[in-house]
C-alpha cells in the first residue's frame, strides 16, 4: 500500500536564494526557452550566474518568496514569487536592476531577444505601484505534475485576493492553462520565434 504525497507552503527570504538558484536551473534544463539560452554554458557557471541575479534583483524590497516543501521528508521541491506594489526611489529601482555578467557560452542572440521582454507587462498596463506581479513558478522535475505549481499559485492567488488587487503574470503557452483555470485573462500576447535564435521550433 502506497501512501500519498503531501506537501505545505513555507515562506522564504533572501538567505534562500542559493537554493531557488539550485530548483531553478534543475527545472529550467528542460525548458524550451532557457535551454536555447544556456545549452552551451557548464551548469556550475549557470549556477553562480543565476545566484547573482537573484542577489541583485533581491535588493528592492518588494518580493514575497514561498517554498513548497514535502511534510513526509522535509525535502524543499518548488519555490514561487510574488512582486508586491510599491512606491520605490530611483536608486532603489537602480541598484537591483541590469544583469550580471553572463557566463562563457550563453547565446547572446537569443539573450537579447529575452532581454526584450523585460517589463513587457508595463505594455498591458502593469503599474508596480498598484498590481501585484508573478516572479516565476519553479518545481523538481522529479515532483512535477502533481499539483505542487498549482498550490503555489492558488496560494498567491489568496494574498492578492485577500487586499484586493490584481495581479500580473508573463507566461510561456504551456502554463496558460494553469493560468486559465484561476481566473487569470489573457490581456496580451507577444510572439518569439525560437529558431530565429538558435531555439528549436516549437
Amino acid at each position: 500500500m502506497t501512501s500519498r504525497m503531501t506537501f505545505e507552503i513555507l515562506e522564504g527570504s533572501d538567505e534562500d536564494l542559493a537554493l531557488v538558484a539550485e530548483i531553478f536551473i534543475a527545472a529550467m534544463l528542460k525548458d524550451r526557452q532557457w535551454y536555447s539560452l544556456m545549452r552551451d554554458v557548464k551548469v556550475e557557471d549557470w549556477l553562480v550566474w543565476q545566484l547573482e541575479y537573484f542577489n541583485l534583483r533581491w535588493k528592492l524590497p518588494d518580493k514575497r518568496l514561498f517554498f513548497a516543501k514535502q511534510t513526509s521528508t522535509g525535502k524543499v521541491v518548488g519555490y514561487t514569487v510574488l512582486g508586491l506594489p510599491g512606491n520605490f526611489t530611483k536608486e532603489q529601482v537602480e541598484a537591483s536592476s541590469g544583469i550580471p555578467p553572463m557566463p562563457e557560452g550563453v547565446n547572446q542572440v537569443m539573450l537579447k531577444g529575452m532581454v526584450a521582454l523585460i517589463g513587457i507587462s508595463k505594455k498591458y498596463g502593469y503599474d508596480s505601484t498598484k498590481h501585484y506581479h508573478r516572479k516565476g513558478i519553479a518545481v523538481l522535475p522529479e515532483y512535477q505534475r502533481r499539483g505542487i505549481a498549482r498550490m503555489l499559485s492558488e496560494h498567491l492567488n489568496g494574498i492578492a485576493d485577500a487586499e484586493g488587487g490584481e495581479i500580473y503574470v508573463v507566461t510561456t503557452p504551456v502554463s496558460m492553462l494553469l493560468f486559465s483555470t484561476q481566473g487569470f485573462e489573457i490581456i496580451g500576447t507577444e510572439s518569439v520565434d525560437m529558431t530565429e535564435f538558435g531555439g528549436t521550433p516549437a
